[in-house]
């Protein structure tokens, strides 16, 4: 993509300057990548559920989600031979 062309990526410059203004600005923990990535999981946690919308009539995303497809499923079960990060190898045992 060539560099300053917003009119093609206008909504990735957009939501990058809400994170910036909204998290970023007030953000005083450590500058590690474990605190800033708790720090922006809880800001997305809050833009999507409680943060109000005037674009989507005064709504969060996730409202406005689920007025349009329905409520979201619940988690997804992974099959057992899938090992997430930092999760232990016994735990993935089945009994046979």
């Amino acid at each position: 993509m060539p560099p300053r062309s917003s009119e093609l990526n206008g909504i990735v410059k957009c939501a990058n300057r809400i994170v910036r203004l909204e998290c970023w600005r007030y953000y005083d923990g450590e500058p590690s990548c474990q605190t800033m990535n708790a720090a922006l999981n809880c800001y997305l946690d809050y833009y999507n559920n409680d943060r109000l919308h005037r674009s989507l009539n005064i709504r969060t995303p996730n409202q406005r989600t689920e007025s349009a497809c329905g409520p979201r499923p619940g988690p997804i079960a992974l099959p057992l031979n899938i090992r997430m990060p930092n999760q232990q190898t016994e735990s993935l045992d089945v009994a046979a």
